[in-house]
């Protein structure tokens, strides 16, 4: 079984992003991303995905296909709020997601810049905090 998913949107690219918005869709050589509120595991700012650092170590750890990482670089708005993530909390370590696999075939794809990823790669994302994470399965 695969499924769409639907990361929030937590921020915004920030000042250091390096893109092309030429180009369709956009390409990006450096992702700067703001948090706004508490960073879930898994966000994403269409079309870019990032994740926390562990949740990609726990897809590879689980052999999961059809993805690969880049640096990028996260910080706090100055409008940033969460009861649960005190102020002067770090942010934790993230990483953009580059999927580049094949939809319901490799365990993470992209179909018109939408994740799909397979069952196995949603229960470790389930396993992380991802409480705003949608997943909607795929009848395909």
């Amino acid at each position: 079984m695969f499924y769409l998913v639907k990361p929030p949107v937590c921020g915004e690219f920030g000042p250091q992003t390096v893109w092309d918005p030429y180009t369709i869709p956009p390409t990006f050589k450096f992702v700067h991303y703001v948090f706004d509120g508490w960073p879930q595991d898994l966000t994403t700012s269409t079309p870019v995905f990032l994740a926390n650092l562990k949740l990609v170590n726990a897809l590879l750890e689980h052999n999961c296909s059809g993805f690969s990482t880049e640096e990028c670089l996260v910080s706090k708005s100055e409008y940033f709020h969460s009861e649960e993530f005190p102020e002067d909390q770090e942010l934790p370590t993230f990483v953009r997601l580059l999927v580049q696999g094949s939809p319901q075939i490799d365990d993470l794809g992209t179909k018109n810049r939408r994740l799909i990823v397979s069952e196995k790669a949603k229960r470790i994302i389930e396993s992380f905090r991802c409480p705003s994470v949608v997943f909607e399965p795929l009848n395909d």
